[in-house]
């Protein structure tokens, strides 16, 4: 797998030919980060793709609903990476004003984890 890199304001990297791209394990952590980041009806080419973060994650009251639906919603839409073998864990972490989630996977490149925050 091979992957075009971010910057850390989420744009793409250009100008440093091969330097720019990322390989095996890196960019299967790029593309979770990447899948897991684009939210339901917000890609114009094809809307119906994307985590429905707004419709049925943000705004969940109960703890224990917010962690079962985030971590079936996430684990679905990461299996869809060919390269992930297992998401081995989802960790939900809910801040007063903020979610993120550590992420925990098994490539066919080896594991890693991934933390994402929203």
């Amino acid at each position: 797998m091979k992957y075009r890199q971010l910057d850390e304001n989420g744009d793409y990297k250009f100008g440093n030919n091969e330097l720019d791209f990322i390989t095996d394990v890196e960019a299967v952590a790029q593309a979770i980060r990447t899948k897991v980041m684009l939210f339901y009806q917000e890609w114009w080419e094809d809307i119906s793709i994307g985590i429905p973060m707004f419709q049925s994650i943000v705004g969940r009251v109960a703890d224990t609903n917010l962690k079962m639906t985030s971590t079936l919603l996430l684990t679905r839409r990461i299996r869809e990476i060919e390269q992930v073998t297992s998401v081995t864990n989802v960790e939900v972490i809910q801040g007063p004003r903020s979610l993120s989630f550590k992420i925990e996977v098994d490539t066919t490149y080896g594991s890693t984890s991934v933390e994402v925050e929203i």
